[in-house]
């Protein structure tokens, strides 16, 4: 018989004993938003760049405009917001997915922006944000001269 154990089985061990422990009663939905527990960073967020610009988008619904911070320092974009509670009354939830409350993400930016050419909008729980590039993080054209 061997007592020598597997390292890797210890490990797989380990790593549900976690998930068992943070999927029950004490980090359940009464202490931890539903939507944190299983989507992780929230809001996701999609990142794109043009030769011009950077375009960031990120689905927020049942997010009004009015509850929503967005900042720029550096190469660092913040958004911060709040999502309502909905009315509950005498409603008793059998599944509760859709969080609510307040969110920050934090997102680095690949290269640096014009603080001051930035906007903003949302659109059916939508936002889009776009920010120019700086002068120093655009594409530059190199001209290449022929030896005669």
């Amino acid at each position: 018989m061997n007592d020598w154990e597997n390292p890797w089985d210890s490990l797989r061990r380990l790593h549900g004993d976690m998930n068992r422990m943070l999927e029950g009663r004490f980090f359940g939905s009464r202490f931890m938003p539903a939507f944190v527990r299983r989507l992780g960073s929230f809001p996701r967020v999609n990142l794109s760049e043009t030769a011009e610009r950077y375009v960031l988008t990120c689905e927020l619904p049942g997010v009004a405009s009015e509850s929503l911070d967005v900042t720029v320092s550096g190469r660092e974009l913040t958004i911060k917001g709040e999502r309502s509670a909905p009315e509950s009354g005498e409603r008793r939830y059998h599944r509760h997915e859709r969080g609510f409350g307040t969110f920050s993400r934090t997102v680095e930016l690949p290269g640096e922006v014009d603080a001051e050419a930035l906007s903003a909008s949302l659109k059916h729980g939508v936002l889009t944000i776009e920010l120019t590039k700086a002068a120093e993080s655009k594409p530059k054209q190199i001209q290449v001269k022929a030896d005669n």
